[in-house]
């Protein structure tokens, strides 16, 4: 009994020491954080601490993204501040703090509109749309999937272009037009068309929408991928 009680005490020693570990691994990476030269450079080090713990730790993400974020706007770069509340906003829709990630995400948008960064402005409509989503407001949804979309169309993004169909697409089932959502469809595959690629968008065909059991079922089943065209040239 005494070497098992000893072996139990010396696990509970572990345990107890773990976070003690965490936290001075925490305080190794602060004080090499504050050793660099100017705040932009402490801020990039933040979003990529808060990038490599998004995974595992989303709380502690969390803090490097709000650390980066005023280190970012001390230092006067708008970029470094996008991408701080970009991650700020991932981090408050994984922990399902909605009116948080609502308040990050405008104000990321905010930024990108200065900046008149197409893509990014288009990323953060989206979110936005995520965001309505969540706030059960699928009409705001659907519009500012609408304005991503029209924004990325100007653009030569086509990756982009073909997510930002497939966003529009979904907030549209998941609003309940349908019939809206198999029109988007067909200008998917129709410019996909023109640029040789076989994306398809898999609503039971893009074609039998309305023969599937709900709404959930048919967001499931809407995303794009590439084939080989058949022989007879069909989708």
């Amino acid at each position: 009994m005494i070497p098992f009680l000893r072996t139990l005490a010396l696990l509970l020693l572990l345990v107890q020491g773990i976070p003690a570990l965490a936290s001075r691994q925490l305080d190794k990476e602060r004080v090499d954080i504050e050793g660099m030269a100017t705040n932009a450079v402490r801020a990039k080090a933040l979003l990529e601490l808060a990038t490599s713990h998004a995974e595992k730790d989303v709380n502690l993400s969390l803090m490097h993204a709000h650390d980066a974020l005023g280190l970012a706007r001390l230092s006067g770069n708008d970029e470094l501040v996008h991408d701080a509340l970009t991650l700020i906003a991932k981090a408050q829709l994984e922990l399902g703090l909605h009116a948080e990630y609502m308040k990050s995400t405008l104000e990321a948008l905010e930024i990108s509109r200065a900046r008149q960064d197409a893509v990014s402005m288009a990323a953060d409509l989206r979110a936005l749309a995520l965001a309505y989503r969540h706030s059960l407001r699928p009409d705001r949804a659907i519009q500012e999937s609408r304005n991503a979309l029209a924004i990325l169309l100007q653009t030569k993004d086509t990756v982009a272009i073909d997510m930002a169909y497939r966003g529009l697409v979904e907030e549209l089932i998941l609003g309940g037009a349908h019939q809206e959502a198999l029109r988007i469809c067909d200008q998917a595959l129709d410019r996909a068309r023109e640029r040789g690629l076989r994306h398809v968008a898999l609503l039971g065909g893009a074609r039998e929408i309305h023969g599937l059991r709900d709404r959930e079922e048919i967001a499931d089943l809407v995303h794009f991928h590439r084939r080989p065209p058949s022989v007879d040239g069909s989708l």
